[in-house]
């Protein structure tokens, strides 16, 4: 899971007093399962440098 989107939708009472038809609010977190540790970054879609072992092309 990548991203995760929560909305909101405000009452009609509150919306009516402000003079709009509808309004929500809408908070996203994006990356929510990112681990985090100090300076280390672990990304779960990532391989990290060390153990990718790339080769150069052939000539």
């Amino acid at each position: 899971m990548r991203n995760i989107t929560l909305t909101y939708r405000l009452p009609k009472t509150f919306t009516s007093k402000i003079h709009a038809s509808n309004l929500a609010v809408y908070v996203t977190a994006v990356n929510p399962f990112l681990i985090h540790n100090g300076d280390k970054d672990y990304d779960p879609e990532t391989v990290p440098y060390r153990s990718s072992r790339v080769t150069p092309p052939a000539r």
